[in-house]
């Protein structure tokens, strides 16, 4: 954190997940679209780990965020005792899914109206993807100058 920018930190249990392709439905004859209920419930762990952690952090729509979240996987079962060794030290990091971008989104989109108005308000993201002995995924979000 720079000179005293405001931020929020805040860490959500579990396995890291990555926000699923929009579902279609057909109803009436018409399609309709709609999220899945994996990403629904993940978005919504999201939110209540934020306001928990976070008690009443809130960015103003002026404000232009930095996001930075890092996602830690279980390391697998199989994993050779040398390769879980390389996994934990983060010289070997997951190349599976979730993508970045999806896990970007499934945080980003469950912190809209919580932390700040709209993910619009971010103009600037990391995503890394580690490994870890109990999986959970780490989140910063840094006020980095006012949206234009």
């Amino acid at each position: 954190m720079q000179g005293g920018a405001k931020a929020a930190r805040f860490t959500v249990p579990g396995e890291p997940c990555g926000k699923d392709r929009p579902r279609a439905a057909l109803v009436a004859g018409h399609a309709m679209m709609y999220t899945s209920q994996k990403t629904r419930t993940y978005e919504s762990v999201v939110r209540t780990e934020y306001a928990r952690q976070c008690l009443g952090i809130f960015f103003e729509k002026e404000e232009a965020l930095r996001v930075e979240i890092r996602a830690y996987k279980t390391v697998p079962k199989s994993a050779s005792r040398k390769k879980a060794e390389g996994m934990l030290a983060g010289i070997i990091r997951p190349g599976k899914r979730p993508d970045a971008d999806n896990l970007a989104k499934a945080i980003l989109d469950g912190l809209n109206g919580v932390a700040y108005h709209d993910d619009s308000q971010v103009v600037e993201a990391v995503v890394r993807k580690l490994y870890a002995d109990k999986p959970f995924v780490s989140v910063e979000i840094t006020a980095c100058g006012v949206n234009g």
